[in-house]
């Protein structure tokens, strides 16, 4: 038994390898079109995306009262962000975007959405004491207005994959607005 269950696992980390490596690769190099989303803008928190057990369900939040800061992102034209979890804690670094096909229950957020990876680097925090981040990877899905992103950690492959997607509509006043 123990024989057969070395094999087993090597075979089936080989295949995630080889998923991983296929899921990286463009669009065209697999015979079909990839069109990267353009993240570029102001991106304001408008809900989320939670597993119930058997699916993802839309949960909205409400719009902010005066002075309240909700989640933002703001992704440069000069490959830099900025991510702001609240008035206190927030996150700046350099990002790409690579093509990447997510997993097909998170993919049914946004339904017939363009999937993608953020990949995220040399991530500051604004918490003193905190150490920069390396490399930190989403998963996000863009249909028009709105993206869902999936914080994944250091890996594109978690332990635990995410049960939580952020549900973010592009500012069209520009800026941190509503």
């Amino acid at each position: 038994m123990v024989a057969l269950h070395m094999p087993i696992t090597y075979l089936g980390r080989l295949l995630q390898i080889v998923c991983l490596v296929f899921a990286l690769l463009p669009g065209t190099a697999l015979g079909k079109e990839r069109n990267l989303p353009s993240l570029e803008g102001d991106w304001i928190l408008i809900g989320y995306h939670m597993n119930n057990g058997k699916r993802f369900i839309e949960v909205p939040v409400n719009e902010p009262a005066p002075g309240d800061k909700p989640e933002r992102w703001r992704f440069r034209k000069d490959g830099t962000f900025l991510h702001l979890m609240d008035e206190k804690l927030g996150f700046s670094g350099n990002y790409s975007i690579v093509p990447m096909d997510i997993p097909l229950q998170q993919a049914s957020t946004l339904r017939e959405g363009n999937s993608f990876l953020v990949v995220t680097t040399d991530v500051v925090v604004t918490i003193p004491g905190m150490a920069e981040r390396k490399v930190e990877y989403f998963h996000g899905i863009q249909k028009d207005d709105r993206i869902v992103l999936f914080y994944l950690g250091n890996s594109t492959n978690p332990n635990n994959p995410p049960t939580q997607g952020h549900t973010f509509r592009k500012s069209w006043k520009g800026g941190w607005t509503w």
